[in-house]
């Protein structure tokens, strides 16, 4: 929001709290008086108040400050040209043409208003990773956000705002758990196969893990990956609904159940490596819905709490159970 005024406003305070409520991450401006208070709605405790930097990450001078701003992003200076490219120093952005309403164009611009969709930007970022609680955004956010050159306290917040920090934070991370969690169930169907499979069989349950629980998430930090396929490749099941249906409509059950895992298992269960992979693909979708039994709501907006524990339960069994029986069956080929 790159809007702001000196007053509170109950209509606007409501406003903000009934859409944090919804699961909106509402990101405001902080404001352009040099002063040490910031505006509404960024004041509000619901809202993240942005501050503004210049191109050597020092405060910008009409940035307001204080203890109440929240993060720093890059919100321009159009007395200066730090870099050295011939422009003064302001953030480029599309918008309506200068005194003319009926074209747009590209002008440098510098404020607040400039640094606050830097934030909003990275947060979708984040949010497109799978990380959908507004809180748990922030906390990325403000966690590998850079420490600024000056003290916090004149305005910083947790610090200046880095989008490819929070992005590889959230990859690895979620990356990384869900493939531990996912081992140990692959070690569960081994073990209650009480028989070592081959080392073909093996390896093709590990790339169904993978493609199951976390998706290839590390492939990005070693290749470019091709758009259409990227959300895919590099996802677990569980997060392929933020490519279909948005960020806002993370956890559809339908992707948090054994509808995947047993159409494939129909497809592929005559043949050997495909059934192996299948094996391994369901669980590693067992292990995400299990995991997700201990964490707060996933599918806050489909099920109440206790039908979505049971629809977690039921369906986490049916993928573990479902890998188990494709397993076996290597034993009768």
């Amino acid at each position: 929001m790159s809007l702001g005024g000196p007053f509170p406003s109950k209509v606007l305070a409501d406003a903000c709290n009934y859409a944090h409520r919804k699961g909106v991450l509402i990101i405001c401006a902080a404001g352009n008086s040099s002063s040490s208070w910031v505006s509404y709605p960024a004041a509000y405790p619901v809202c993240v108040a942005v501050s503004a930097v210049r191109y050597d990450k020092t405060l910008a001078f009409y940035s307001n400050r204080g203890r109440r701003i929240d993060i720093a992003a890059p919100g321009g200076d159009m007395n200066v040209d730090q870099n050295g490219d011939g422009y003064k120093d302001g953030v480029l952005q599309n918008t309506i043409a200068i005194r003319d309403p009926s074209r747009e164009d590209y002008s440098l611009f510098q404020g607040t208003s400039m640094a606050s969709p830097h934030v909003a930007g990275s947060a979708a970022l984040v949010m497109s990773l799978g990380v959908t609680n507004p809180w748990e955004v922030k906390k990325v956010l403000f966690s590998t956000a850079q420490t600024p050159p000056e003290e916090r306290s004149k305005g910083y917040g947790a610090g200046i705002l880095n989008a490819n920090s929070a992005v590889q934070r959230v990859v690895l991370w979620r990356g990384v758990k869900k493939v531990l969690i996912a081992l140990f169930f692959l070690v569960a169907l081994f073990l209650l196969r009480k028989k070592l499979p081959r080392l073909i069989t093996s390896l093709c349950c590990g790339t169904g893990l993978l493609a199951g629980s976390s998706g290839f998430f590390f492939l990005p930090f070693f290749t470019e990956i091709p758009a259409p396929v990227a959300p895919f490749l590099t996802r677990g099941l569980g997060d392929w609904d933020i490519f279909w249906l948005g960020a806002q409509a993370h956890g559809h059950p339908l992707f948090y159940s054994a509808f995947a895992p047993l159409i494939l298992a129909a497809l592929f269960h005559k043949w050997r490596i495909p059934r192996a992979i299948v094996a391994g693909f369901s669980a590693g979708v067992a292990s995400v819905i299990v995991s997700c039994l201990f964490a707060p709501s996933v599918m806050g907006h489909s099920f109440p709490l206790p039908i979505e524990k049971l629809w977690l339960l039921v369906n986490g069994i049916a993928c573990f159970g479902l890998g188990l029986s494709l397993v076996s069956k290597e034993d009768k080929t």
